[in-house]
């Protein structure tokens, strides 16, 4: 009964992937988090992703016509005159990330091999706004500090999740599409069968 309520529902399947998929990344930081070596790893390459946003907010701050600073050792970013902004952990954003993936490909709509390049455009997506979030922050800490938590805390994440509800939407509606065009050829290469 539960099989066939799985299979013949498809928002009990993407229900039933997405909480699976959330009860795994839960699973693997709860792995990485008890096993010394494996936290060691996570935090180098944390800390290379850091670096490397502060790098190209840095880069973004340029294009916005200020000098910043970057200091790796506290992982700050600041202009000159300003408190600045201090990139951790929960800055890189790997949470939002996977569930952005697990939300594209726990959907039962294309194959797995269809859904890659989205995940990996929309992850790429998510990473160039983090980044424009970091800079954006660091801007916001000189010119107008008193709107810096409140673009921290809601303004710029809601930014984000309105980005990630949108593509997500978008990318659905261009998967039904594809599938109703593919599941059209196969009839029509059906019939055509059928009639030779």
């Amino acid at each position: 009964m539960i099989r066939e309520m799985y299979k013949s529902n498809p928002g009990v399947q993407f229900l039933l992937r997405l909480v699976f998929a959330y009860v795994l990344w839960r699973g693997f930081y709860f792995v990485i988090w008890h096993n010394p070596m494996l936290t060691m790893i996570y935090k180098e390459n944390v800390q290379f992703v850091i670096h490397h946003i502060l790098h190209f907010s840095n880069g973004f701050l340029l294009q916005l016509g200020e000098v910043g600073y970057v200091d790796q050792s506290t992982d700050l970013l600041r202009i000159p005159g300003s408190g600045g902004v201090i990139v951790g952990e929960p800055c890189v954003g790997f949470d939002l990330m996977y569930m952005f993936a697990a939300l594209i490909f726990s959907f039962p709509v294309a194959t797995f091999w269809r859904k890659i390049l989205p995940v990996v455009l929309g992850l790429a997506m998510i990473h160039f706004l983090n980044i424009a979030r970091v800079g954006g922050l660091a801007f916001l800490s000189k010119y107008a500090p008193e709107w810096l938590d409140f673009n921290h805390v809601l303004g710029f994440k809601s930014v984000v999740y309105a980005f990630i509800f949108l593509y997500w939407v978008h990318w659905l509606r261009l998967a039904q599409k594809s599938e109703h065009r593919r599941s059209k050829q196969m009839e029509n290469i059906s019939s055509e069968l059928q009639i030779a």
